[in-house]
């Protein structure tokens, strides 16, 4: 036990010791080491303590990594190959929400398995908003979701356009009841700390490695790339635009949103490590469009006052991710991008 825990810590340490070394400047350093402590937090209340973090069976201690919607809110629950479950709810003010089963790797990569929406109008939903799915190996998808051999992951994304609105309710169970809690083994807990370093190690890399390419190209948006398109597998009607702003204090960066029919769509500022900005989002309703229907989307340090409707604020970070995401839109256009100042 004593060699497994000195490797954990080891392990640890070594991947700081990588990413204050990727660091640009010590700001973007000191946001890092917190960026690891939650990654190795979540890594270890989703591998060692899962259980005892449950609400009506779901958890929602999401790692808001990877550019993480902040109009979404995120509920997990761990599969068992061969057995059935169920999740209910209703609605309440929630506009769309996603029910997806996924084969997830170690290193957090998801490989979507079978995936539901529920909006107004959609089958299955009562007038009351009140819905209740069926999820395993016997069930067909338009009844259900249909599980795999190696599905292992649940997660529910429910959108709420505007905030303070009232969340989805939301429980899930099933076929049969939980064994009682065991002693922890030494075996059992020797699994958790490998599976917790394979994490916050792999993901820390692999969203690194994004974070890198976007910033080779600053102040532009273009499409994600296929390779970390492929990683996402999340909403199946979802397309994604990325870019890197990098500015100084009296620059301003304007994206030009353009006017589009569909479910959703979003533009959100990240720091480097693709941890989402408080309040420093906008979605389709919550955006304000000029006459030809475009958002003009200004990015800034400084508040640029009564013009600016759409003000995205870096929180006086000189450089962070933007991403940009569409729901079963009617075209695919990048977003254009004009730097002032």
């Amino acid at each position: 036990m004593s060699a497994q825990w000195q490797e954990f810590c080891n392990t640890l340490q070594e991947t700081g010791n990588e990413l204050l070394l990727a660091a640009p400047d010590d700001q973007t350093r000191a946001e890092g080491v917190a960026y690891l402590a939650r990654l190795a937090a979540y890594g270890i209340e989703r591998h060692m303590m899962g259980s005892d973090r449950l609400t009506n069976g779901l958890t929602f201690s999401a790692p808001r990594i990877g550019g993480y919607n902040p109009d979404y809110r995120i509920g997990a629950a761990n599969l068992q190959s061969g057995r059935r479950y169920r999740i209910r709810g209703r609605m309440n003010e929630a506009y769309r929400i996603g029910l997806g089963v996924y084969s997830l790797a170690p290193d957090g990569g998801l490989l979507l398995d079978d995936y539901k929406v529920l909006m107004a109008g959609s089958p299955g939903l009562g007038h009351d908003g009140d819905f209740d799915e069926q999820i395993g190996p016997d069930m067909a998808s338009e009844k259900g979701l249909h599980t795999c051999p190696t599905t292992n992951l649940f997660l529910v994304r429910e959108i709420l356009l505007k905030q303070g609105g009232k969340r989805a309710e939301l429980a899930f169970d099933t076929d049969e009841q939980s064994a009682n809690h065991d002693l922890l083994s030494v075996e059992r807990m020797g699994q958790g700390m490998a599976a917790v370093q394979h994490f916050f190690n792999g993901s820390m890399k692999q969203f690194l490695s994004w974070t890198n390419h976007f910033a080779s190209l600053p102040n532009i948006m273009e499409p994600l790339l296929p390779e970390f398109d492929n990683k996402l597998n999340g909403d199946p009607g979802t397309v994604y635009y990325t870019g890197y702003f990098n500015l100084h204090e009296d620059q301003a960066l304007v994206i030009e949103v353009p006017d589009m029919t569909c479910d959703y769509w979003g533009v959100m500022l990240a720091n480097h490590w693709q941890e989402p900005l408080p309040a420093s989002f906008l979605n389709h309703v919550t955006a304000k469009k000029d006459d030809d229907g475009v958002a003009r989307i200004m990015i800034t340090s400084r508040d640029p006052g009564p013009g600016g409707a759409n003000w995205l604020s870096t929180g006086g970070r000189s450089r962070g991710v933007i991403w940009h995401r569409t729901i079963n839109a009617n075209i695919r256009q990048t977003p254009r991008c004009t730097l002032r100042g």
